[in-house]
């Protein structure tokens, strides 16, 4: 999974980790530094790219035990952003239904994401649908 993150430019760009990734979790790191807004705290586009991420590599987590090569895009997103973030934050994504079988080789997955701050307060919370296609 780290030789993929690392083709990915925004990661870097963003400064965006992997923190640690099971079958159940997937957790990423952000830093404010580099990703702040006009106000000082996070840029909303920078917290959603790391959201989405989360969901990305927990679905891709799930495919990594299915035979053959699987390919995972977002479908589709909603984010709510309940409070400012002003320091770096952890993105954590989890299943938030069981994965839907859609005929041979697709699969679809839903992730719910929270960001939080270094206080452990949720700030943003973001629910993503996943497809994966086997290759």
């Amino acid at each position: 999974m780290i030789e993929v993150l690392k083709r990915i430019e925004a990661v870097s760009a963003l400064g965006i980790s992997l923190v640690s990734l099971t079958g159940e979790e997937a957790v990423v790191s952000i830093p404010l530094a580099g990703n702040r807004n006009d106000k000082g705290t996070f840029f909303a586009g920078s917290l959603y790219a790391a959201m989405v991420l989360a969901g990305w590599c927990l679905t891709m987590k799930l495919c990594s035990g299915r035979e053959g090569r699987w390919e995972a895009v977002i479908k589709d997103s909603r984010v709510s952003f309940l409070r400012p973030v002003t320091g770096d934050c952890r993105a954590v994504a989890r299943f938030r239904k069981p994965p839907l079988e859609r005929g041979e080789g697709r699969v679809a997955v839903f992730a719910e994401v929270s960001a939080c701050d270094v206080s452990n307060r949720r700030c943003v919370l973001f629910h993503g649908e996943y497809r994966a296609n086997r290759r």
